[in-house]
């Protein structure tokens, strides 16, 4: 059994998930169709005679840029380190939720592994699709398309996440699919889903203001889009947080003091 003398193994592993919520969650869920909608922006903001803004994508490069580093790095690093020292704390623990999610997090692994790829091919191409217009459409396309598979990623973990906090009616009736649909799933993944976006829109300002001139047309443009995207999904994690408090279970209530 490992054990932290100074802290204790939950701190630790507390610490490792908050800094992978906000590189994996604001740099890779919420802010890949951030950037795919900014990056789509300057294609329909630019000249007739133009692919694009040159500037505006330039900026939001640099922005894909910061993101694409620390999710690969710190991103990558903590994922594997929150279940690794889960598994130092509570071998047992973590060696039923093998048993249990196998499937899950094999398909799991599986679309992780197409979203580094993915990520790469999208980083990596980038200045190439500049070359034509058909290029960018598809190149934005491939965001989209990216977005969606990094947003699975979490679909399926939360499942996880969920089922450890209360696994509902899993041990009434054994299964992948009770335990995958536990009662924590949906109202954390109604939450946690607006909350990538609202990470990444408040990254995305704070980018603007380190890639763009102070006081110019595009940093105002760039700034107002974000606000616009911070706007939106305001609302939506309002309601998540509040669905996700309403049906959390009295034995999460129980242990708040532990």
């Amino acid at each position: 059994m490992f054990h932290l003398d100074c802290l204790n193994g939950r701190f630790l592993i507390a610490v490792i998930a908050i800094i992978h919520f906000l590189t994996n969650h604001g740099l890779a869920v919420g802010f890949i169709p951030y950037i795919t909608w900014l990056e789509q922006k300057g294609v329909q903001n630019s000249a007739p005679d133009q692919i694009t803004d040159f500037a505006w994508d330039k900026m939001v490069y640099h922005k894909m840029m910061v993101a694409f580093i620390i999710t690969t790095t710190i991103g990558a690093m903590t994922g594997v380190g929150i279940w690794f020292s889960a598994a130092l704390v509570s071998p047992t623990s973590i060696g039923s939720l093998i048993r249990v999610f196998y499937w899950a997090w094999f398909t799991e692994w599986l679309v992780f592994v197409t979203e580094v790829v993915l990520i790469l091919i999208y980083f990596l191409t980038w200045k190439k699709a500049n070359k034509s217009l058909r290029g960018k459409i598809k190149h934005i396309r491939f965001g989209w398309f990216l977005a969606f598979a990094s947003w699975i990623t979490m679909v399926i973990i939360v499942s996880i996440l969920g089922f450890m906090m209360d696994p509902g009616n899993w041990n009434t009736d054994k299964s992948l699919l009770n335990g995958f649909t536990n009662p924590i799933y949906l109202p954390q993944l109604a939450f946690r889903t607006p909350a990538a976006m609202l990470v990444a829109g408040v990254f995305g300002i704070l980018l603007t203001t380190i890639f763009s001139e102070k006081g110019t047309e595009m940093q105002q443009k760039a700034i107002k889009y974000g606000g616009q995207w911070v706007l939106l999904w305001t609302p939506f994690a309002i309601i998540g947080a509040s669905y996700f408090l309403y049906v959390k279970s009295a034995a999460m209530e129980d242990n708040k003091s532990v």
